[in-house]
């Protein structure tokens, strides 16, 4: 028994804490405890407690510091003072304690570990299995639910089946009694938190991590697990080789697809380029023909416009001219009729006054109040030969003109014959020949 108890001792010794351990004789409750050893793994011994001294003060219930942010269950972990800088220290701590009563609220639904004073066996197998627990957690809190009995965990168990100090067994009392034997009472808080270490870092009963185990010199079965790991390991660098050499060879053979893709590509892209730059060609040598051809068809548009807008121009002129010699002629025309009609008027003015002239006989020595007389029916009878006169001058086209005197009809035909002929002369000279 003594050896088996050496070797415990000397096991417990290759282990290393992560943090110090929990205190056996702590005042509180048992959850109160986990919270205290939730904060071991960030704090020392004396933060920890006052910082579950902070948390009972500051909540009315650990339900409450469950659904509160970290910053405020930081806040009351920490010592008092100003500034947010030092809650920096205490965070991780108090995600400890959050995740530990969120972890002890889904397995128990409630926040009351005073049950595992009832069942410490069924609620420790329980709390054992929660990851954010673990082991280390529920051997210290079975400990202090059992007054100080030797904590039995099933992984517990397993540890020292496979260091070879005991036998596995299913039943707690035998595996107890089995460990009181070989375990003094002082030292049973301290074996069974740091096997409860090993199980939560290296020793799962499916899959362990026997090579980086503390106790790995001293457990066959970690020898064992090891040399299999090292066996798997050189088959898997080998494998692992093998399929180096293999994926080489497939990147060379894509490797060389790829050139011949690229080489293929770039033949095409070659011939297309040039097949391109022939149609190009094609198209600028097409477009400039039609260029030049549409040129000379704007020029000979051009040229036809101009001639036709040469030949209006020469038109408009030679009818501005002609227009311009028909109103010239018709000028003439009426100057020729007025100065005709002048003539009339005067002749007949002439002819009317040598009539009076003839009726009135040869004149008599008359008084001196016939003399005046005289002149003022002269002057009574001039208005009315000159509004006369201005009738027959206004009246255009008249058909029958005056009677004249016979003496005077042959002159005046010979006039009108010498007037016609050179209005006739200036009429010609006037017309414009037409080319």
């Amino acid at each position: 028994m003594s050896k088996k108890s050496d070797i415990i001792k000397k096991l417990v010794k290759e282990i290393k804490l992560p943090h110090d351990l929990p205190s056996s004789d702590f005042k509180g409750t048992l959850l109160e405890a986990g919270m205290f050893a939730a904060l071991l793994g960030h704090l020392t011994p004396n933060q920890s407690t006052s910082g579950v001294n902070g948390l009972r003060k500051a909540f009315e219930d650990y339900n409450e510091t469950r659904v509160s942010q970290y910053q405020e269950i930081a806040e009351a972990i920490a010592p008092k003072g100003k500034g947010l800088t030092r809650l920096n220290k205490y965070l991780p701590g108090a995600r400890s304690v959050k995740d530990f009563l969120q972890a002890v609220f889904q397995e128990t639904h409630g926040l009351d570990l005073e049950t595992m004073k009832e069942d410490p066996v069924a609620v420790g197998r329980a709390i054992s299995s929660v990851p954010t627990l673990g082991a280390a957690l529920a051997s210290y809190l079975l400990f202090l639910a059992e007054e100080g009995q030797m904590p039995v965990l099933s992984g517990s168990v397993r540890v020292l089946d496979r260091l070879g100090v005991m036998t596995r067994t299913s039943s707690v009392r035998k595996a107890r009694e089995a460990l009181d034997k070989v375990i003094p009472a002082k030292e049973r808080l301290e074996v069974a938190y740091a096997l409860g270490v090993v199980v939560d870092n290296w020793c799962d009963s499916r899959k362990p991590t026997c090579w980086d185990c503390a106790l790995l010199s001293q457990c066959t079965f970690g020898q064992k697990v090891e040399k299999d790991y090292v066996v798997q390991q050189e088959r898997l660098a080998k494998q692992r080789e093998k399929e180096e050499v293999r994926a080489a060879l497939v990147a060379e053979k894509e490797e060389v697809r790829l050139a011949k893709e690229a080489e293929r590509e770039s033949r095409l892209r070659a011939s297309t380029l040039k097949k391109i730059t022939k149609e190009r060609e094609k198209a600028a040598k097409v477009a400039a023909k039609k260029a030049e051809i549409e040129k000379k068809r704007k020029d000979a548009e051009r040229k036809k416009s101009a001639e036709k807008k040469k030949l209006a121009d020469r038109k408009v002129t030679d009818r501005k001219k002609a227009e311009a010699a028909k109103k010239k002629e018709i000028a003439t025309k009426k100057k020729d009729v007025a100065d005709k009609k002048k003539a009339d008027a005067a002749a007949k003015r002439k002819v009317n006054a040598a009539k009076k002239k003839a009726a009135a006989g040869p004149a008599s020595p008359a008084s001196p109040s016939t003399k005046k007389a005289a002149p003022k029916k002269v002057t009574k009878k001039k208005p009315a030969a000159k509004k006369a006169a201005k009738k027959v001058t206004k009246k255009k086209g008249a058909s029958k003109p005056a009677k004249k005197a016979p003496v005077k009809k042959a002159p005046k035909k010979v006039a009108k014959k010498a007037k016609a002929k050179k209005v006739a002369k200036k009429s010609a000279k006037a017309v414009p020949r037409r080319k």
